[in-house]
């Protein structure tokens, strides 16, 4: 079950500068994210860890400012951790419903900064920022994983798509007309003759 009363709660670890939400392009991304993830939404999900189990404090828009907030990642990571969301999606769209939105965007995000920034802070800060216990943040950063069969690579072209798509809410939410397509690049073969 979810601990959603820690928000706000502070740590050791926490970064020593608060961020002024009004002025961070973090928040402007986070919130067109949680829009994004909106758009994905189905009349019966399935049952999943993602599920919010008990009433959410915070709509999704808040809570996607909150994490825009908090995280401390960068522009770059949450637009990363959007085309993971959408690649998510076409894994398994039963599993985006309104009540798995919340716990969908913060594993989204967290493997976001993770895989894009060069310093980042430990599960147990994101598992505070996210409202959960660390034990279940766990399990959501593990799912998601398991369930993109750990293909987080999310290349140039990736990222300036969705960030047209991010930009621009006017364009057709349907994410199976704008499909993000780089895959993790191959090694080449290389092969060496002997005289």
């Amino acid at each position: 079950q979810s601990t959603w009363g820690k928000f706000g709660k502070r740590r050791k670890e926490s970064p020593p500068h608060p961020r002024v939400p009004s002025q961070m392009a973090e928040v402007r991304i986070a919130v067109s994210i949680a829009r994004l993830l909106k758009s994905f939404c189905v009349a019966t999900p399935v049952k999943s860890v993602f599920q919010c189990v008990g009433p959410l404090p915070l709509s999704i828009d808040e809570y996607a400012a909150r994490l825009g907030t908090y995280l401390y990642c960068s522009e770059s990571a949450l637009i990363a951790a959007a085309v993971i969301a959408d690649r998510l999606y076409f894994a398994n769209a039963k599993l985006f419903g309104e009540r798995s939105l919340h716990k969908i965007l913060a594993a989204c995000a967290v493997i976001g900064a993770k895989f894009m920034d060069d310093k980042f802070f430990s599960n147990s800060y994101y598992a505070d920022c996210a409202g959960v216990t660390l034990d279940e943040f766990n399990s959501l950063e593990a799912s998601v994983l398991r369930i993109l069969n750990f293909r987080v690579f999310v290349g140039p072209l990736d990222c300036q798509i969705m960030k047209v798509r991010l930009e621009r809410p006017s364009l057709p939410t349907s994410p199976r007309k704008h499909i993000v397509t780089s895959r993790v690049p191959e090694t080449p073969v290389v092969t060496f003759a002997y005289p």
